[in-house]
């Protein structure tokens, strides 16, 4: 059926009307749509059967979570209206590892992705250290990263952060109490190797050439994943950044369920080494436009000593291999202490954009506040 001008017209003005009753201009509709994307993708397990009840959450580089959802029965999940840039989709399901994939979303476009959960991963595969604001797959960038994952950092922390270096290919630890620490990158530390802590400079050029004094006041149970990018990269880190760069990427808050969700864990430890121990309280809360989380955390280093408290740094022990006590034990006597004690707590909030815009991209982060608190005794 054709019609004539006149009679569109009405149809015209009334369409304008609506618009404007919402609030919205024709053009900055047509400029979101141009502006976003979208991303749907199949989770399925290594045997090929469907992962059904998956939670996958779209990830900001800066680690902001943007949208939550669940796979349904065919594993199948989906993002609409998505403004264009690079992402991390992130995926956990009960009985598998989580699995991290770097999505770059397009102008009018839809993302399909096809993903696989091993009952194991070997590490993560997502850097976003290796190019500042953007998630990228590890093997897809030519710096050389080292990642390593929340389970190898509780594995390994028994006593500071810095313990994370341990087993990691170009890295060093030196450590010489609880709350002093260094990782050396490529044979430098201190000064020479950059500290992030969710894309924030941490350290500055003007602090000790030597080792890190505050790097553990971060508590480990802060920390999501680290992130060390080996050699310099002055361009995006600045020019004292000759040795590498370290990120802390810190653990955020979920946001986005249909109904409030409350999760929480308690931590503990100890080592018999030294008799040092610890634990933490962590407290998530999230609803449909806000998310929060506290975390507690207090350990106590104690002295380590060599069996039989010798001092095998003593001279007569260096150079002449007679042990230290040899002489009495005055020079055992003199061995400095170690022990130390860290108190530390977190906040952080995330807040949707809806509360303050009415915008069609009604889940975009557009507040994100983080306090920490330490306290260290020695």
């Amino acid at each position: 059926m054709c019609m004539t001008f006149r009679e569109v017209v009405p149809y015209i003005l009334a369409t304008l009307a609506l618009v404007t009753l919402l609030g919205l201009r024709p053009r900055d509709i047509l400029a979101h749509q141009a502006s976003t994307g979208s991303i749907a993708g199949t989770v399925r397990d290594q045997e090929g059967g469907n992962v059904t009840a998956a939670e996958v959450a779209l990830v900001y580089p800066q680690q902001a979570i943007l949208r939550t959802t669940l796979t349904d029965a065919s594993g199948h999940f989906n993002f609409d209206s998505i403004p264009v840039g690079a992402y991390e989709v992130r995926i956990t399901q009960a009985g598998f590892g989580a699995q991290r994939v770097a999505v770059q979303v397009s102008s009018g476009k839809t993302v399909n992705l096809e993903i696989i959960l091993e009952v194991a991963p070997l590490s993560s595969q997502v850097t976003v250290t290796a190019e500042t604001g953007q998630a990228q797959d590890k093997d897809r960038v030519p710096q050389a990263v080292n990642i390593i994952s929340e389970s190898a950092i509780q594995q390994r922390t028994t006593a500071v952060l810095a313990q994370v270096a341990d087993e990691e290919v170009g890295l060093a630890l030196q450590r010489t109490s609880p709350t002093i620490a260094g990782i050396f990158v490529r044979g430098l530390t201190g000064n020479k190797v950059a500290v992030y802590v969710d894309g924030v400079r941490y350290t500055t050029s003007a602090m000790r050439g030597g080792i890190n004094t505050f790097l553990d006041l971060n508590d480990s149970s802060n920390v999501r994943v680290v992130e060390l990018l080996r050699g310099p990269n002055g361009a995006q880190y600045g020019s004292d950044s000759i040795g590498g760069t370290i990120q802390l990427v810190s653990r955020t808050p979920a946001f986005g369920y249909a109904n409030p969700e409350t999760h929480g864990e308690i931590n503990t430890f100890f080592t018999s080494a030294d008799l040092s121990y610890g634990g933490n309280t962590l407290l998530t809360y999230g609803t449909h436009r806000f998310g929060l989380l506290i975390n507690a955390a207090s350990r106590r280093v104690n002295t380590l000593r060599p069996g039989n408290g010798l001092d095998p740094h003593a001279a007569v022990t260096r150079f002449l291999g007679l042990p230290s006590n040899i002489f009495g034990n005055r020079s055992t006597q003199r061995l400095p202490s170690m022990a130390g004690s860290l108190a530390s707590a977190t906040l952080r909030i995330l807040i949707s954009s809806s509360w303050f815009t009415t915008s069609a991209d009604n889940r975009t982060v557009a507040s994100v506040m983080t306090r920490r608190w330490a306290v260290m005794a020695t």
